[in-house]
C-alpha cells in the first residue's frame, strides 16, 4: 500500500495502515511536514470558524453532532499518540477562540457558541480574550 504526501493526514494514514498490519510506502514529493502541514498553523481543533451553526442550519443537528464528535475523537487520539509514543513535539492543551472586532457579527459568534453547545461543547461568548484561561473550548467576541 503507498500513501502519497508526508504531512500530518498522510503520517497519520499510514501510522494507522501499519498498525492494522499492512505493509506501507510513504511517498513524499517535498520534504516530510511541510508543505500543507508544514504552512498551516499547526493546531489540532474541533472550532473551525462559525461550523456548527452552519451544519445544524444546513444538514441538522446529527450530523452537526457527527462532527464535532469525530473532530473530539481526532483531537484525542492525537493526544494520546503524543503521550503513548513519547513524540516530542511541544503540544500544549490551549482554549479555541472565534473573535470579532465588527460588533454587528457579535449575533453570529453568539449563535455559534449556541450552536458549539447543542453539540458538547463547553462554549462561551466573552467580550475579550482572558491573559490566561482554563482549557476548554471559549468563542470568544472582542
Amino acid at each position: 500500500m503507498a500513501v502519497v504526501g508526508a504531512g500530518i493526514v498522510g503520517l497519520t494514514a499510514a501510522y494507522l495502515l501499519r498498525s492494522a498490519g499492512l505493509s506501507v510506502a510513504v511517498l513524499e514529493a517535498r520534504q516530510v511536514g511541510r508543505q500543507v502541514t508544514g504552512r498551516s498553523t499547526a493546531k489540532i481543533t474541533c472550532q473551525h470558524s462559525l461550523i456548527y451553526r452552519h451544519l445544524i442550519d444546513s444538514f441538522g443537528i446529527d450530523l452537526a453532532q457527527q462532527y464535532a464528535d469525530a473532530n473530539r475523537t481526532g483531537s484525542q487520539q492525537i493526544h494520546r499518540w503524543i503521550q503513548d509514543l513519547g513524540i516530542d513535539c511541544n503540544f500544549e492543551a490551549k482554549d479555541a477562540y472565534v473573535y470579532t472586532d465588527n460588533a454587528s457579527r457579535l449575533a453570529e459568534i453568539e449563535s455559534e457558541a449556541a450552536a458549539a453547545r447543542s453539540v458538547g461543547f463547553d462554549a462561551d461568548v466573552l467580550t475579550k480574550a482572558p491573559s490566561a484561561s482554563p482549557r476548554r473550548s471559549t468563542l470568544s467576541a472582542a
